[in-house]
């Protein structure tokens, strides 16, 4: 039993998130997906201004936060599937 533990808890320290080098650094998957997500939703507010849904939103800054945090998963999903 011992064993078994000391065995998942290794596997469990090796494992790591998806990093890529990047401009001298190692960037973790997660910031790449954050910054690309808030440009999806930057260009879809002008969307929303342009068409006049913007005007429709009651709680802005929760709804972009929310489709931010929405598309950032997304994008983690579909790129590194996890």
């Amino acid at each position: 039993m011992p064993d078994e533990i000391v065995q998942w808890l290794k596997a469990s320290i090796m494992v790591q998130g998806p990093t890529f080098y990047m401009v001298g650094a190692f960037f973790p998957s997660w910031m790449v997906c954050l910054a690309g997500a808030i440009v999806i939703v930057l260009i879809l507010r002008l969307i929303f201004i342009r068409t006049g849904l913007d005007d429709l939103l009651t709680f802005r800054l929760m709804t972009y936060t929310a489709m931010v945090v929405a598309i950032a998963f997304a994008l983690a999903l579909l790129i590194y599937g996890r």
